[in-house]
């Protein structure tokens, strides 16, 4: 466990007002690509609730929402196991399902994720994530991103529901932490 009172948050890497614009874009994209389909979206928890809150708020399609919450990295700074909080309700055999993340790191979660989804059996599952790190592309699972809106440096970030150790969620912006 990280004792998080040794760390705090460093430079601002993404404002709220870029956020905001890529979020307009994205919700754009999304609109178009699933202007004539009744969509599923699924969000991951706890991480993306600020994201997939004004993302969907932007998305103006026939759309039914649950939630998956899944945790890999508790009070740590490395991920461990995957812990399944609960898993969603939705029916969603044959229908198209949007997969909404806060960041792509090693890919291990949302490999586990979209596994668990297929399982279902969805007619297609498309990945839309906030954040992608910048990281060796050989130490990473491929999971193919269908919507990304920013790519980070290798650091740990924080903010726009993104937190260490439960803190720093309420951020308006993505930081960096940094040890004090």
């Amino acid at each position: 466990m990280v004792d998080a009172e040794k760390y705090s948050i460093g430079r601002t890497l993404i404002s709220r007002a870029e956020i905001r614009n890529r979020i307009r874009l994205m919700a754009r994209d999304i609109n178009k690509d699933y202007s004539q389909k009744k969509l599923v979206v699924l969000v991951l928890l706890k991480g993306s609730f600020i994201f997939a809150a004004d993302l969907l708020r932007a998305i103006k399609v026939d759309s039914s929402i649950d939630f998956v919450k899944v945790e890999s990295y508790g009070r740590s700074m490395k991920q461990k196991k995957l812990i399944w909080s609960f898993k969603m309700t939705d029916d969603i055999e044959g229908r198209d399902v949007l997969l909404i993340d806060d960041i792509y790191d090693s890919g291990k979660t949302l490999y586990n994720v979209i596994k668990y989804i297929r399982s279902f059996k969805p007619a297609t599952i498309k990945v839309c994530v906030l954040l992608q790190k910048r990281r060796n592309k050989r130490s990473r699972t491929r999971v193919p991103l269908d919507y990304r809106g920013f790519t980070v440096p290798d650091v740990f970030v924080v903010g726009y529901g993104l937190d260490f150790a439960g803190k720093y969620r309420n951020l308006p912006h993505i930081a960096e932490i940094v040890q004090k």
